[in-house]
């Protein structure tokens, strides 16, 4: 009678696979029924069904809610006998919590590490193009051995960063997550509602610490201008989760049971693609002047360093004609 989809959308998301599977077997929530009755009211209310059945062809028989009321009450008692506990809460915001910071935090430091390999890879591969593979006398795995190594020890040396990004993971994996309790509670929320909710929340906690916590000799306009770029990325990632959906359905008879896993991966790119050529059009907008003060800057120490040279030179040059040739005295 409460059908499963509805106990999980108002308690049963708390419990665990089995505690669901308990709440539907309880013979206090089912009633024996004709199969094409069954099949007819679906994943809806009883209430529901019986307001739509009532209001079909009137050739077919009425259902009569003085029969149904007890089956609803009867049904509401099963309910309210398998609702979540307290500790049933408490228990899932513990476990989902730990859980969910733990998976962000591994997110967040493996993502550091491979940042960094990138950088360590880039660096050898301007290093091969400028001077060759190998020095004098090595061989081609000496080679290999040694720059593998140097990208191995650039990439240990970065093990602050890589601890640093776990921490701030874990701490907005579970901030997410309480978010997600707080919403589903409220009215409770589809799979890819969730991740939507992850991602803002990790991505509002970056750029808020970027705002109060910029790095060292960044001002806050330049501070203003990263933490808006990682917004707008945030945005865009949004709308493509939030497109996930429609794109799989209008996929489905094109592509079949591979929507499914295709969908994702070419709305990941589209969606990397926007944020990049959006971050590129807010660094030309450039609303913070951010962009314009490095330009001067950049100016500015080209000049100096411009002055610098000539004054270098004129001083070469007066030291060349001012200093007296005198005669060579040791002969």
């Amino acid at each position: 009678m409460f059908s499963l989809k509805e106990f999980h959308e108002s308690e049963g998301w708390w419990l665990s696979r089995q505690r669901k599977t308990d709440f539907a077997a309880d013979l206090g929530n089912l009633v024996a029924t004709d199969q094409g009755i069954n099949r007819s009211k679906g994943s809806g209310s009883l209430s529901e069904f019986e307001e739509r059945w009532n209001s079909g062809s009137q050739d077919q028989p009425r259902i009569d809610g003085r029969h149904t009321r007890p089956l609803k009450k009867r049904a509401h008692e099963a309910v309210t006998e398998h609702a979540a506990s307290s500790w049933d809460k408490a228990k899932f915001v513990t476990l989902r919590g730990a859980e969910a910071s733990v998976r962000m935090g591994l997110q967040q430091a493996l993502g550091v590490v491979l940042h960094e390999v990138t950088v360590a890879l880039f660096e050898e591969a301007k290093d091969i193009y400028r001077q060759g593979l190998q020095v004098l006398g090595e061989s081609f795995w000496e080679a290999l051995k040694r720059r593998a190594g140097r990208i191995l020890r650039h990439v240990k040396d970065k093990w602050k960063d890589v601890l640093v990004a776990f921490g701030e993971g874990m701490l907005s994996g579970f901030l997410s997550l309480l978010v997600e309790v707080l919403l589903k509670a409220l009215k409770g929320l589809a799979k890819r509602t969730g991740r939507l909710i992850r991602e803002s929340v990790h991505s509002l906690h970056n750029a808020v610490k970027l705002l109060l916590f910029p790095p060292e000799g960044t001002s806050l306009a330049e501070a203003a201008h990263e933490a808006t770029k990682i917004l707008s990325a945030a945005a865009i990632a949004a709308i493509g989760l939030t497109a996930e959906q429609a794109a799989e359905e209008l996929l489905r008879p094109l592509l079949g049971p591979f929507s499914s896993l295709v969908v994702p991966v070419l709305l990941g790119i589209l969606t990397g693609l926007g944020a990049a050529f959006l971050a590129y059009g807010l660094d030309k907008l450039d609303i913070f002047g951010v962009q314009e003060a490095r330009v001067r800057e950049g100016v500015f120490e080209e000049l100096a360093t411009r002055r610098k040279t000539t004054l270098e030179e004129m001083d070469e040059t007066l030291d060349f004609f001012l200093t007296p040739i005198l005669p060579d005295r040791s002969r």
